[in-house]
């Protein structure tokens, strides 16, 4: 594919705990994944990572075992969702049956999934929050990253656009307005 000009392409982790890997039916390899990323990015190939934390039942164990996954891997870039159980989908239905409270107050009008802020998983909001707030300060503030990041981005001058994502990502479930 790089032959024929592929330059950026996303890799979907979406956990990086082999029980939840077979959870959500996913089942995927994860050192497969790992190595697959490796092959890219070895090639030129500019890789972003999906993943999710929040699923049901997880642990604080398992979101660190993705976060970890997401950090040792050479993805260039890394998003790191909460899960959103979608009506219609076995993450919703697993959430009816152990969290039903948790699902009456969410707001599916713009069905946006990066703005849905629900936690059916087994930890604290605080906590969910703090996980992924971690993930990405973690993920992206290695000088190492940063330095790829900076050499291999297929648009450089487009870089500054992507600071506010990113402050946003870190800053996650923070009452601003309390701390400052």
């Amino acid at each position: 594919l790089v032959d024929a000009g592929t330059y950026y392409t996303s890799f979907a982790l979406e956990t990086g705990s082999p029980r939840l890997q077979k959870l959500v039916g996913k089942n995927l390899d994860i050192e497969k994944f790992v190595r697959n990323v490796s092959f890219a990015t070895r090639r030129g190939v500019f890789a972003h990572g999906f993943t999710m934390l929040g699923f049901p039942t997880e642990t604080e164990e398992e979101m660190q075992q993705t976060i970890d996954v997401a950090c040792k891997s050479t993805l260039h870039t890394c998003s790191f969702f909460t899960v959103t159980p979608f009506r219609g989908t076995g993450i919703y239905d697993m959430a009816m049956e152990l969290c039903p409270e948790k699902l009456e107050n969410i707001d599916y009008a713009d069905m946006e999934y990066a703005g849905i802020s629900v936690n059916v998983s087994a930890v604290p909001d605080e906590v969910l929050f703090a996980y992924q707030r971690k993930a990405n300060r973690k993920f992206f503030l290695n000088p190492v990253r940063l330095a790829r990041i900076a050499r291999d981005f297929p648009q450089p001058h487009r870089l500054p656009f992507y600071i506010p994502i990113f402050l946003a990502r870190a800053l996650k479930g923070l009452n601003l307005k309390k701390i400052l």
